[in-house]
């Protein structure tokens, strides 16, 4: 096949450029425009659309696994020319290439494979790319990544063929819904944020599925659904009134149950605060985003104070030190003024509440005295 082309280590960048667009030819084949262009009947072009998806799904392993070799090669050569890139601000031929694979291969996926293993070793040389700076990889191809995700993990974690072990999956498990989580933190495209949401969604119901009941990432995934929603009315704007009731209901009733939301859970809404709390133009997200981070905080020091050695206390007190800390100390470089006085006001708290429990705020308890005249966080 044509495609067999992709796997040949020393084939050259035209060749491999000719074999996609003859891929892509295939991808965007629309009966519509046939029988205007090649003045076709509506039967004919509706055969043709047959013939294609036919001859696609019939090879989509055979593509996966040539694509997966080419991927391997192309991900490293965007590797060796980040810094590059970032002295010139111009993506490398190969870097372009890489993202047009992407590209593709999210198109693909639509196709899907049933070889587990397949999408496996696809997902594990795909998902770094999500962590790359904005000027190596535009974030429209951070959701064509994503978008193959939302198709291939559930292949993986509902390996029907065995082809995992559970223990395997419970591990590929955690390091997807780590990859999901902090994208939340990073990623500021709408659609990509959607796709992301989509993603929580899924690896939720396979939580809750093997769980068989409704797990707090279910509970995590609602919330954060319902603050990064988009008005169906009006394109691009924020669904205010569904934004504030998922604020609402995190900050007034789900925060202080760990039956509800678990240490597990917090972790992706702790990615969402973060993001959101450095929203410079509206206050009321940027307010309720830190509020929630507030809350955290208070449920931390609670756990602390009443289950110091539980494993769920330990878990907790790891989603303060490496993402609300690091989240406040970026949030003091930031240059609107308003964002940075929001997370001084975190940064007060977690100290009042939480600093006699974590060596990294032992110092700066000695800042928050009782007279507010004297206190650093109040005259800062």
């Amino acid at each position: 096949m044509l495609l067999g082309i992709l796997a040949v280590p020393n084939a050259h960048s035209s060749v491999v450029s000719l074999v996609l667009d003859v891929l892509q030819t295939f991808l965007d084949y629309i009966p519509a425009e046939a029988v205007d262009k090649h003045a076709l009947t509506d039967a004919e072009a509706a055969d043709r659309l047959a013939l294609v998806n036919r001859t696609i799904q019939d090879h989509v392993s055979q593509i996966l696994s040539h694509m997966r070799t080419c991927f391997t090669s192309d991900v490293l050569s965007l590797a060796a020319t980040q810094q590059q890139q970032g002295q010139s601000g111009k993506p490398s031929g190969a870097v372009t290439q890489a993202m047009r694979q992407i590209h593709i291969l999210s198109r693909v996926a639509e196709y899907a494979t049933k070889q587990a293993r397949d999408a496996k070793a696809l997902l594990d040389i795909l998902l770094p790319i999500l962590k790359r700076p904005n000027r190596t990889v535009p974030e429209r191809t951070k959701n064509d990544v994503l978008k193959v995700m939302l198709r291939f993990v559930p292949l993986v974690l509902n390996d029907h063929d065995n082809a995992l072990t559970a223990d395997e999956q419970q591990k590929l498990f955690a390091v997807y819904l780590e990859a999901v989580s902090s994208a939340f933190g990073r990623i500021r495209l709408d659609t990509a944020r959607a796709t992301l949401s989509q993603l929580l969604v899924l690896l939720a119901g396979i939580s809750s599925h093997k769980q068989e009941s409704v797990s707090c990432l279910q509970n995590a995934a609602a919330i954060i659904d319902g603050i990064n929603s988009f008005s169906t009315e009006r394109l691009s704007e924020p669904d205010f009134e569904r934004r504030l009731e998922a604020y609402a209901q995190l900050n007034e009733e789900m925060w202080s149950r760990p039956d509800l939301l678990d240490a597990q859970a917090w972790v992706p809404v702790l990615y969402n605060l973060k993001y959101f709390a450095q929203d410079h133009e509206e206050l009321s997200t940027r307010s309720n985003a830190a509020h929630g981070l507030s809350r955290y905080i208070t449920r931390v020091s609670q756990a602390c104070q009443t289950e110091p050695q539980a494993l769920q206390t330990q878990l907790l007190g790891r989603g303060l030190t490496s993402i609300v800390l690091p989240a406040i100390k970026h949030a003091f470089t930031s240059k609107h003024e308003p964002v940075r006085a929001e997370f001084l006001g975190v940064l007060r708290k977690t100290v009042r509440e939480c600093g006699h429990y974590f060596v990294q705020l032992e110092d700066l308890t000695r800042l928050d005295s009782a007279d507010e005249e004297a206190n650093f966080f109040y005259n800062l």
